[in-house]
C-alpha cells in the first residue's frame, strides 16, 4: 500500500502516558548523562555500515486482510545485480516473472534511497533536547522523547512520541517505540488514528545491527476508504563481508 513509506521514517518500545512533574523528578540528576549516553550510541549506530553485512530479511504484510510474505536475502556486491536474492514468495518457490520484478524493486527503491532509511533518519528521529528518564532497571534505561519526521512535517511529527530502551551493559539502543497521541494525516486525505512501529536491534561485536521492524497502522483514506496495516520484517544469518572497493 502507499503509505508503508512510514515504515522507514520511525523507530519503538510502548509508550505510555506520564506526569510530566514525575519524570522531571526521575531525569534532574540524570539530564546530561541521559544526553551522552543516547548520543554515543546513535554514533555506534551510524559506524556499522549494513552495506558490508550479508543477511536474510524475512517479511510479512498484511493490507486489508491481503497477506503476503516473502524471504530475501542480501549480500554485499559491487554488481547492484547481485546484491538481492528472492528465496521466497508467499511460501513458494519465486517464478522468474517475480524474481524480475523483485530485483526492479529493490533497484527503484535503491535510486531514491529508501533502503537507507534508518541510518538516515535516526538522529533526526529522536530530539536529543528532549530526552527524559522514565524508567531504570540494573540493566535498561526507558527513555522518552519527542518525534521529528522531516516527511511528515513538524504539525504531523508533534502527534507522535517515541521511547527507547538502553541497554546499559552493552551500551546500545535495544528498542525504539512511535506511537502517536492524536490522529494525524501523512498524506493529503488521509487520517491515521492509531499508529505503532517498533525497530529492535542487536549487538554484534562492535557492530549495531537491525534485529526487526514492526508496524501497525489504522486510519482512513478519503473518508471511506479504510486503512488498516500490520508488517514485520526480520533480520537474521548476518555474517560480515565487505565487498573490495580497490
Amino acid at each position: 500500500m502507499k503509505y508503508r513509506y512510514v515504515l522507514y521514517l520511525v523507530a519503538g518500545i510502548s509508550c505510555c502516558s506520564i506526569a510530566a512533574t514525575a519524570s522531571l523528578e526521575i531525569v534532574a540528576p540524570y539530564e546530561n548523562d541521559i544526553k551522552t549516553l543516547v548520543g554515543g550510541a546513535l554514533d555506534r549506530f551510524e559506524q556499522t555500515s549494513l552495506a558490508d553485512w550479508s543477511y536474510r530479511l524475512t517479511r510479512y504484510e498484511n493490507e486489508e486482510g491481503e497477506i503476503t510474505s516473502s524471504i530475501e536475502q542480501f549480500t554485499p556486491n559491487n554488481n547492484f545485480a547481485a546484491q538481492w536474492s528472492l528465496i521466497q514468495i508467499n511460501g513458494q518457490v519465486p517464478s522468474e516473472k517475480q524474481v524480475t520484478k523483485f530485483l526492479e524493486s529493490k533497484k527503484k527503491a535503491a535510486s531514491k534511497d529508501e533502503n537507507k532509511g534508518i541510518h538516515l533518519v535516526l538522529k533526526d528521529l529522536i530530539q536529543q533536547d528532549t530526552l527524559f528518564l522514565v524508567d531504570e532497571s540494573k540493566d535498561e534505561l526507558v527513555i522518552q522523547f519527542d518525534v521529528y519526521l522531516e516527511k511528515l512535517g513538524k504539525k504531523a511529527s508533534q502527534k507522535l512520541q517515541g521511547v527507547l530502551t538502553y541497554d546499559k551493559k552493552l551500551q546500545f539502543i535495544r528498542q525504539i517505540e512511535i506511537t502517536n497521541l492524536e490522529p494525524f494525516s501523512p498524506v493529503f486525505s488521509a487520517s491515521i488514528t492509531d499508529f505503532n512501529l517498533q525497530i529492535s536491534f542487536k549487538n554484534k561485536g562492535d557492530a549495531i545491527l537491525p534485529f526487526q521492524q514492526k508496524l501497525s497502522m489504522q486510519g482512513t483514506f478519503a473518508i471511506f476508504v479504510e486503512i488498516d496495516e500490520e508488517s514485520k520484517d526480520t533480520f537474521s544469518q548476518f555474517k560480515f563481508s565487505p565487498t573490495n572497493t580497490e
